[in-house]
């Protein structure tokens, strides 16, 4: 937080000691969830959705050409986007572990989140791509939610690149390839604790001027969504769960520090 968003004393402090806060809310709902559901009494009331954020939704969905729910890793955020679940069909775009163990437990959970799951290729155009890629088309065309979270840096030959606070970053462009591809809504997603609850809020994101899904119109829209990323980590850093995240430590280190744009 120091690095990238500039900040020092007595309001670093608290934006660490909300960070933790939030981790610890994190730990203790999925306790909740992994027991009794997303739905479990204990977690009424913790959770809400912006004024006309449900009817937005709807609006998205009406074409039938599905919606991509964007969201970066933020304290909560598997459990914040399944309690739309059952009004609204929701997929998740995860990352299939090699543990059969952890694997094991990683599915008990989506399950008990309520949502459906397709895996990523394990590696940029290797096996299995164009499988997922398929799986990804066919849970939009079918008119589900498909929610995806691009915060993760790239290496400059398998991202999308973006500016990040004033520097050069790639991510992942899938989110963006297909909502071009496939002409579903793309729709910002964030949520803070506003004091009392989680709140969620979204935007629509239009498509970029540029024709087709290309290169340069994947970039443009996945920086629009970059754009709206940070102006909500500049509001609330203590919702980004991925501070630790040795990757973006490392990002950081090699962007190097001083004035962010």
């Amino acid at each position: 937080m120091s690095l990238l968003l500039e900040l020092s004393g007595r309001p670093l402090d608290q934006a660490v000691d909300r960070y933790f806060s939030r981790l610890a809310d994190l730990i203790a709902y999925s306790a909740v969830v992994s027991r009794g559901g997303v739905h479990a009494p204990a977690l009424a009331g913790q959770w809400s959705h912006g004024v006309g954020t449900l009817e937005e939704l709807k609006r998205c969905l009406a074409p039938g050409r599905g919606a991509l729910l964007v969201c970066p890793h933020l304290c909560g955020h598997e459990i914040m986007a399944a309690t739309l679940c059952p009004e609204f069909p929701l997929t998740y775009l995860v990352r299939r572990s090699p543990d059969e163990a952890y694997e094991a437990i990683k599915q008990r959970w989506y399950r008990s989140l309520g949502v459906e799951i397709v895996y990523r290729a394990s590696q940029p155009g290797g096996r299995g791509s164009l499988a997922d890629a398929v799986a990804v088309l066919r849970s939009l065309k079918s008119g589900r939610i498909l929610a995806m979270t691009p915060d993760l840096p790239q290496r400059e030959s398998t991202g999308v690149p973006a500016r990040f606070f004033g520097r050069p970053l790639h991510i992942p462009g899938g989110a963006f390839y297909f909502s071009l591809r496939t002409g579903a809504p793309l729709a910002a997603a964030f949520f803070h604790h506003d004091g009392t609850r989680y709140d969620l809020r979204m935007e629509l994101i239009p498509p970029p001027p540029i024709a087709g899904s290309g290169p340069e119109a994947i970039s443009e829209l996945a920086q629009a969504w970059v754009d709206r990323f940070e102006g909500f980590l500049r509001e609330h850093p203590e919702m980004w769960q991925f501070w630790l995240d040795k990757r973006w430590g490392r990002w950081i280190d090699a962007a190097g520090a001083g004035p962010c744009g």
